[in-house]
């Protein structure tokens, strides 16, 4: 299990058809979401970072994303964020075939999530209005910052 640090082909090719997220971590590190990479398990780009992070203890400073046409930063802090989360999303109605792909991202502030929603691959603004309680489910996917007093829940983690 390893986190993409680098552009490489396979990010090249990625980048051509998806919507891609970038986390700056707390020792530096630059990484790329690559999900799906041959040879990486599990497929997520994300829950290899969760994972390394918590291994190597560090945290995110800043998360962002972006379609090729400039960056969206939904969250970041130079002191690191409290806990960044991730996930994707997908939503449709029932008499309509209309589906809409999301990128929903978290920041984690006292014992609530904070939700922004971002619509994909046009990385077009829907929410940020949502609070979630922390949960067992979702803290799974959260990257809590160094000495986090809930960085304990984490270590449900996906191994």
């Amino acid at each position: 299990m390893s986190v993409c640090t680098e552009w490489d082909a396979y990010i090249n090719d990625f980048r051509l058809s998806n919507t891609m997220w970038f986390a700056e971590l707390s020792n530096g590190e630059k990484v790329l979401q690559d999900d799906g990479r041959p040879g990486e398990s599990p497929p997520s780009a994300w829950v290899r970072l969760v994972d390394y992070c918590r291994d190597n203890d560090l945290y995110i400073k800043k998360l962002y994303f972006s379609n090729g046409d400039g960056l969206t930063h939904p969250f970041e802090d130079e002191d690191g964020l409290e806990g960044a989360f991730f996930v994707k999303g997908v939503s449709g109605d029932m008499f309509s075939d209309d589906t809409t792909y999301s990128y929903i991202f978290g920041n984690v502030d006292g014992d609530q999530l904070r939700i922004k929603k971002y619509s994909v691959p046009d990385c077009q603004f829907i929410t940020d209005s949502e609070i979630r309680q922390l949960t067992e489910d979702n803290v799974k996917f959260i990257i809590f910052k160094n000495k986090n007093a809930k960085r304990k829940l984490s270590e449900v983690g996906h191994k």
